[in-house]
């Protein structure tokens, strides 16, 4: 491969590698300095998830491909 090529390889993993390392740092440190009262309960995204329409559970714990 010509240096051309190398550049642009290593642009095309460090690059989004850069910008995922940056966005979590910014993630952790909301979360570090957000109040604990605004936080939402431990297992409210788990309920909402896993329901519709009037708490109804869809979640069969399979993945419904119908395989042996």
């Amino acid at each position: 491969m010509q240096t051309r090529e190398w550049v642009l390889t290593a642009a095309v993993i460090v690059i989004p590698l850069i910008i995922a390392a940056v966005v979590t740092i910014w993630s952790l440190d909301q979360v570090r300095y957000r109040p604990k009262k605004q936080r939402p309960a431990p297992g409210a995204a788990r309920e909402t998830e896993s329901t519709v329409d009037g708490g109804v559970s869809t979640h069969t714990g399979r993945s419904g491909s119908g395989g042996g």
